[in-house]
């Protein structure tokens, strides 16, 4: 079986030696390049073509969004999995939005970096447990990206998967892959449970 390559970007440079020592300690991971910044986490994966790209938020050189960003027009795009400081909901909202699809917090614990990986590379999404934690049901919005929150809010209002995908001109797929992302961000895995979301978000009126 074929081993998952990993790159990791992180500028402090004791982390980023202790999270290639994780990952490189864990059977089929292999760690091939390391980035201390922005444009050299963009270069290393555009070279290496990784599975997973590793990454801080806040790189020196280009911001680690910008990298989020360009390495997610790379073909093929490597799935990202974002660790940082960060908790706010704005940040987290940021990161999904520009193609993340995992969020750690830097106080996570370690072995969720390695589940982590392991549920991008499936196409679901990822966060820590401290961060939902830290997430009122309201804030655990900020994991959807802007189309996600569009598709629960019509999900919430009973509209079906064909007329949701009619109402915004995408394809049934594309919809069922959404709801999916929704699911796993929200851990709500029925209808049902997406409606009383959006009531109890006031995502939609009672």
């Amino acid at each position: 079986m074929k081993d998952i390559t990993i790159v990791v970007a992180e500028d402090h440079e004791m982390l980023r030696s202790a999270i290639v020592a994780y990952l490189s300690s864990i059977n089929g991971f292999n760690v091939v390049a390391e980035a201390a910044d922005g444009d050299a986490a963009i270069a290393e994966t555009r070279r290496t073509k990784p599975d997973v790209l590793v990454l801080d938020l806040q790189l020196p050189k280009k911001h680690g969004l910008i990298a989020i960003k360009e390495t997610q027009r790379m073909t093929p795009k490597p799935a990202v999995v974002v660790v940082s400081m960060h908790s706010q909901t704005h940040f987290v909202r940021q990161a999904f939005e520009a193609g993340a699809l995992g969020y750690l917090l830097k106080e996570a614990a370690v072995d969720e970096l390695g589940d982590a990986i392991q549920t991008v590379l499936s196409g679901k999404a990822f966060t820590c447990r401290r961060l939902k934690a830290k997430l009122s049901p309201q804030d655990a919005r900020a994991a959807l990206s802007i189309r996600e929150e569009q598709v629960l809010r019509l999900i919430g209002l009973g509209r079906s998967t064909r007329e949701i995908a009619t109402q915004l001109h995408l394809s049934v797929k594309t919809i069922e892959s959404h709801r999916k992302h929704i699911m796993d961000k929200l851990e709500l895995y029925s209808v049902a449970e997406l409606t009383r979301y959006c009531l109890q978000t006031e995502l939609i009126d009672s």
